[in-house]
């Protein structure tokens, strides 16, 4: 009867590796930030070299390694949903069944890691999505599989490095998920050899690195400086990442369990070889909290968790007992959570109910319309507001777009506009400034003012940024962005701004000013109850902001926008006099929507004529203070 039972584990593999492809394809999603990596690679194959802005060289992706594998396949096929679509399933579902029939060491544990696969919300969610997650997959997979089935000597180690290096390329901090074993494997056959075969394993890697610096004049992506440049208390970021944790924890219960599982097993057995994949998710979970996490749930965990479930599949002995009370504890964890992939919804409203510290389950809100089985259902291509919003751009042939949401609108406003990104993942200029400390932020957004004279900059090519030590630090990071790629002075340049000479510029560009926008940067309308954090407005403290004037104006009356809060005190300035000030009170709307006020000018104001207007909170303002735009009347 028992070798009845043990002859038909294999059958009930199969059964789980068919249950977890069909919850993935249910599940299978797009996200606006793949876009951001979209687009990069739209403009490599039309020519543009790899850029988000054609205009300037700025790596706006994490990770290389899956740009440059997506970018052959949507070169062939011109059609970017499905391409990246059917890549990360064909991936995913590779690395799944690799561990059931490969990796896994006997068919109990197979199963019991494809029941954890199949109930984690992190795995499912981002084995598709559009990121990176299901290269990291296969790569990890790889790198676990020769680490546990193969003899640690010299051709290991030089393959582990290899694979380890491509793991870095793909996305940089995911070195920690290797570098325990890999430091391991080194210890083993340390020596003069052992260091050569290490580093000739890692040439993808330093080989990236040297072109990223050369290209680029940096070695890190620019997400990296825009979410380091933030201004927050480190304290504030470890709360921010423990709280990512405690999501998901939550939400997704499965994954969180199994890691720690993952953690804590190896000790208790005492096997060093389980113990190095081990340290290195703990040190992972350690670099999340670092961070200050993500605010898509489970993203930075997925990996992890894979990492988890192959070591814990690595051990013969686990009693039957404990192999049915694990089994027990994921089924009950994962079917009683309603967040789980099981129960996934694919209906026709995106959720953000859920939301958290900033965390929400991404895939929730982007389901509606990027959903496989929506689209497949509907018989559509994805349709989203942002999508219009980038052909609109593109029909009506702009220049410049300023956006929050850059993904989705910087795709398909195709390579002719420039989108200037206020949360800095794609800006050169603004990730290298710190967060608007007026503006409530999210994890992974923190908005930046656009400095006065910014958008004039972009759009002529010249230097307009009116504060001085902003223009002069921008003067020299448009040679590394715009410069000759090999030219001397460039290279000199990139040196000086890796160590970290020119940060004196911005340091004393964020002492406490006065923010000043030039009329040209503020005078395009928004359009009533728009919400405000998806385009440029002008968030300020409470010093004001200071709208300057191309001359001495006479104009009767202003239109300008602006969140409602408590009102603004106006002032009117001619060469420095304060000519006249009063209070604007707040009209009533929705909170966080852009609201339309005119203005009229008192007569003396007008005949004197005034080359500045200034705001600035009227009595205790308790959220945020913005102006949209701002335009003259005559």
């Amino acid at each position: 009867m028992r070798k009845i039972k043990i002859a038909y584990l294999p059958v009930f593999q199969v059964i789980l590796l068919f249950i977890l492809a069909i919850i993935l394809l249910r599940s299978a999603w797009l996200c606006d930030d793949a876009y951001i990596s979209l687009r990069t690679v739209d403009n490599f194959v039309n020519g543009f070299g790899l850029t988000w802005n054609v205009a300037e060289r700025v790596q706006a992706f994490t990770h290389p390694l899956w740009v440059l594998l997506i970018t052959p396949f949507y070169a062939i096929t011109s059609e970017v949903y499905f391409t990246v679509m059917i890549i990360s399933i064909v991936l995913s579902l590779a690395v799944v069944s690799f561990f059931a029939f490969k990796i896994a060491r006997t068919t109990s544990t197979a199963i019991l890691g494809l029941l954890a696969l199949s109930l984690s919300t992190a795995f499912i969610d981002f084995s598709t999505s559009g990121l990176e997650n299901p290269l990291t997959f296969l790569i990890m997979a790889l790198f676990l599989y020769i680490y546990f089935k193969r003899k640690h000597d010299l051709r290991t180690l030089r393959l582990l490095s290899l694979i380890a290096s491509l793991g870095a390329v793909n996305r940089l901090d995911t070195i920690l998920l290797f570098l325990p074993m890999l430091v391991y494997v080194f210890w083993s056959n340390r020596g003069g050899k052992a260091i050569v075969v290490t580093l000739i394993g890692f040439t993808p890697l330093i080989s990236w690195e040297l072109f990223s610096l050369i290209y680029y004049g940096f070695p890190f992506p620019n997400t990296a400086y825009a979410k380091l440049s933030t201004g927050l208390g480190q304290i504030e970021v470890w709360q921010q990442g423990l709280q990512y944790i405690i999501y998901s924890l939550r939400t997704d219960p499965v994954t969180v369990i199994v890691i720690l599982s993952g953690i804590i097993f190896p000790f208790v057995v005492r096997q060093r070889r389980l113990m190095m994949p081990a340290i290195a998710v703990f040190l992972y979970l350690l670099y999340i909290i670092n961070i200050g996490g993500c605010f898509m749930a489970g993203r930075y965990l997925a990996a992890p968790l894979l990492t988890a479930v192959v070591l814990l599949s690595q051990y013969r002995k686990i009693p039957a007992v404990l192999l049915v009370l694990w089994a027990g504890l994921i089924l009950v964890t994962g079917l009683t959570s309603q967040d789980s992939p099981v129960y996934a919804s694919n209906d026709d409203k995106g959720n953000y109910d859920n939301i958290r510290h900033g965390v929400v389950q991404e895939r929730d809100w982007y389901i509606p319309t990027h959903g496989l089985m929506n689209i497949l259902t509907s018989d559509k291509t994805p349709q989203h507001h942002w999508i219009e919003e980038g052909l609109q751009a593109r029909r009506d042939g702009l220049t410049y777009l300023p956006h929050a949401a850059v993904g989705m609108v910087g795709f398909y406003a195709g390579p002719q506009v420039y989108i200037l990104d206020i949360y800095a993942i794609t800006d050169p200029l603004l990730a290298r400034l710190p967060m608007n400390p007026y503006l409530s932020y999210r994890i992974g957004h923190f908005g930046r003012l656009v400095p006065a004279g910014y958008k004039r900059s972009i759009v002529t090519g010249e230097n307009h940024i009116n504060n001085p030590s902003l223009s002069e630090y921008y003067d020299k990071l448009v040679l590394l962005t715009r410069g000759d790629i090999f030219g001397l002075t460039r290279f000199i340049e990139i040196a000086k701004f890796n160590l970290g000479w020119y940060d004196h510029l911005i340091d004393k560009y964020n002492s406490p000013h006065l923010i000043q926008v030039n009329l040209e940067d503020i005078s395009e309308p928004r359009h009533e109850g728009v919400i405000g954090i998806y385009t440029n407005n002008f968030f300020f403290h409470p010093q004001g902001i200071e709208v300057i004037l191309d001359r001495v104006c006479h104009a009767p009356k202003f239109e300008f926008s602006r969140h409602p809060n408590n009102g603004l005190r106006v002032e009117f300035i001619l060469a420095g006099e304060q000519l006249a000030s009063g209070v604007i009170p707040d009209p009533a709307g929705r909170p966080g929507t852009f609201l339309t006020t005119v203005v009229t000018i008192p007569e003396n104001i007008i005949e004197r004529g005034y080359d500045k207007i200034k705001f600035t909170p009227a009595g205790n303002s308790g959220g945020y203070n913005s102006i949209g735009h701002l335009r003259l009347i005559d």
